[in-house]
């Protein structure tokens, strides 16, 4: 709990280094003068607020607990999976410092450019203002309650999306 910016800010600077993010999204749709300080500050060539630090797997991994080469497999999987829908939730946004992990997610959402496609999202649950919202999917609670009805895997009911990761290669043949 609480890491989840250091866990995101080590999957773009592998998107950065492995040349992972979309730079043709970027380029169209992002200003490229922040974009150029993020990537600076995320690789270590210039100092944030805890000086120049290059947020490396290796760097995350001492602070969240998630072993380096884990952290570079989610990276991979994140970039290689479009489009891919990162839906934030409440609770960490609203901690100390919660908006860095909302504009994090934000951040890796444009990099692999997964907002404003179809399957995307801009990662903006935390700071819904209704007005910018894009469309999301959404089902009935009462959707699957009936006998008869679709019945979602144990995998669902458990909430073990971790395991789904794991999983992605076996389904997607």
């Amino acid at each position: 709990p609480g890491t989840d910016t250091a866990f995101m800010l080590a999957v773009a600077n592998v998107l950065f280094k492995e040349d992972l993010y979309n730079k043709d999204y970027v380029s169209k749709y992002v200003e490229p003068t922040g974009f150029a300080k993020w990537k600076d500050y995320v690789l270590g060539n210039t100092a944030g607020p805890d000086g120049k630090i290059d947020r490396t797997p290796e760097w995350a991994e001492k602070i969240c607990g998630v072993p380096a080469e884990t952290i570079r497999g989610f990276a991979r999987l994140y970039a290689a999976s479009r489009p891919t829908y990162f839906s934030l939730g409440w609770c960490g946004p609203r901690s100390t410092k919660g908006e860095n992990m909302a504009r994090l997610a934000m951040y890796l959402q444009v990099m692999t450019g997964n907002v404003g496609v179809v399957g995307g999202c801009s990662s903006n649950y935390a700071i819904r203002t209704g007005a910018t919202d894009l469309p999301t999917p959404s089902v009935s609670a009462e959707y699957g309650r009936t006998a008869g009805k679709y019945t979602s895997p144990v995998l669902y009911k458990n909430y073990a999306y971790m395991y789904q990761v794991l999983m992605k290669e076996k389904y997607d043949k």
